[in-house]
């Protein structure tokens, strides 16, 4: 009897002593998960300050394009700039803008993307981009509205019809490829229309 009290307690101690490295163990984990969390966010951070950068300057790249091809007098490099402009989805005129810091507005920017999806469901391509090119403008690199607004620049003449079977296709991409920070209720909205 003594004997079996003896291993009782000998397991006891030893199961209590697995518990405190196990709590241990836990507690230096999550040390640890906490320091992955901080360094992945900071590196979203930066990717998206990086992305807002690179919207920029395309946007200035786009708009000196356009104003070439809008002043040329060489027939030639009008007909090359027209045919750029519309290959990635140029307006004829200068829709985007670099915005300062001083100028942009996030209320505004989330207003004028809201807008953009209310129209895209709507099936009002017109609406739709004149929103996200706002949105856009009122605070650069705003969530996708940028993307957004070029990809329906490229097909609007494809999503002009209201009936196009284009719209569904327009839905999906726009979810798999720009949905980034897009509101849930939107999201919810385009993959019903997918179905």
């Amino acid at each position: 009897m003594k004997q079996i009290n003896n291993q009782v307690r000998q397991f006891t101690v030893v199961g209590v002593l697995a518990m405190i490295f196990g709590y241990l163990f836990l507690i230096y984990q999550s040390y640890n998960l906490n320091n992955d969390i901080t360094q992945k966010k900071n590196e979203i951070q930066q990717l998206e300050s990086l992305r807002i950068e690179k919207v920029q300057e395309l946007t200035e790249v786009e708009n000196k394009l356009l104003e070439i091809t809008l002043t040329s007098k060489d027939t030639n490099t009008v007909k090359e700039g027209e045919i750029l402009a519309k290959k990635i989805g140029l307006l004829k005129t200068k829709s985007f803008k670099i915005t300062s810091k001083q100028e942009s507005n996030l209320i505004d920017a989330k207003k004028f993307e809201s807008s953009g999806f209310e129209s895209l469901l709507n099936k009002d391509i017109n609406a739709s981009i004149d929103f996200f090119i706002k949105s856009e403008n009122s605070y650069n690199g705003f969530n996708t509205v940028y993307e957004i607004a070029k990809y329906l620049v490229k097909n609007k003449t494809t999503l002009s019809d209201k009936n196009s079977e284009f719209w569904p296709i327009t839905y999906k991409t726009i979810l798999a490829k720009y949905s980034w920070k897009m509101p849930k209720n939107y999201k919810i909205e385009f993959q019903n229309r997918i179905k």
